[in-house]
């Protein structure tokens, strides 16, 4: 019988190039470099699309030394127990304005992917986390580049309850994942994306057109929730958040009126 540690460890060997390839269903799409360790996934790519990199490059990196989050946060994790991943995308009929979905976009392919190979149902915080029953499994972090967007994200595999970076988080293994092959999961996540972005880019990015906010909103789990806001500079306000609006910022019921934000920290005060 397999023990948990051997889960673990047969989970944790370096990502098989060949079985991400050969799981994609949209060939062609996507172009795949795997690495054994680096700085920051989308620092590499913003360095290559700055030298004439094509759209749907992507980089898969098997540890990475000085990840980032929001804010300027650090992000790591032991080599092998995340899928670190971060595309190019060139988006030259997308408006600037409505660029902002690109997070929530990848979002919603992380959450359809995660499903697809493992069984765990997952929905998205805010704007920009991956939630398991109210604990964070993912992070996403998008940063513009020329006419397109670097967007990258590190979802928690095979980390044990000891390699946790935060109380309130968790991981695949942890949820009762039911596959944890990296490869397979990143084809997974890759193919929903390949389908979301046509889809979104043929409407100019419209979020309504494509479809994109209403399945947003069905997956948010920051929407109904008592929230926290925390604002970029300082103060905090506390309400129900209520919708996303066109261009992907926050609403919030607050005790002076509704408030809209377009960039904030927010903190589920419930589960929902």
């Amino acid at each position: 019988m397999t023990s948990a540690d051997d889960l673990v460890a047969a989970s944790r060997r370096p990502l098989d190039p060949v079985v991400l390839r050969d799981a994609l269903t949209v060939p062609g799409r996507w172009s795949v470099r795997t690495v054994a360790a680096t700085g920051s996934t989308n620092d590499d790519l913003a360095v290559a699309a700055a030298g004439g990199a094509a759209d749907g490059e992507v980089l898969i990196s098997e540890v990475q030394r000085t990840g980032k989050g929001r804010l300027g946060r650090t992000w790591t994790a032991p080599a092998g127990s995340g899928l670190i991943l971060s595309v190019l995308l060139r988006l030259p009929t997308v408006a600037l304005v409505r660029r902002a979905w690109i997070g929530p976009l990848v979002g919603l392919s992380l959450v359809a992917g995660v499903r697809r190979v493992t069984d765990v149902d997952t929905a998205l915080k805010w704007p920009n986390d991956l939630l398991v029953d109210g604990a964070k499994c993912a992070g996403m972090l998008a940063e513009a580049t020329g006419d397109g967007v670097v967007v990258g994200f590190g979802l928690n595999v095979t980390l044990t309850r000891d390699e946790l970076p935060r109380s309130d988080a968790t991981s695949l293994l942890l949820a009762g994942g039911r596959r944890l092959d990296r490869a397979l999961i990143a084809a997974a996540v890759l193919d929903d994306l390949a389908i979301r972005l046509d889809r979104w880019t043929a409407a100019a990015g419209d979020p309504d057109g494509s479809g994109l906010r209403a399945d947003y909103r069905t997956r948010c789990a920051t929407l109904g929730a008592d929230v926290r806001v925390e604002l970029p500079g300082g103060g905090a306000v506390t309400g129900v958040a209520l919708d996303v609006t066109a261009d992907g910022s926050l609403v919030v019921d607050t005790a002076a009126g509704a408030r809209t934000f377009a960039a904030a920290d927010v903190q589920h005060l419930r589960r929902v």
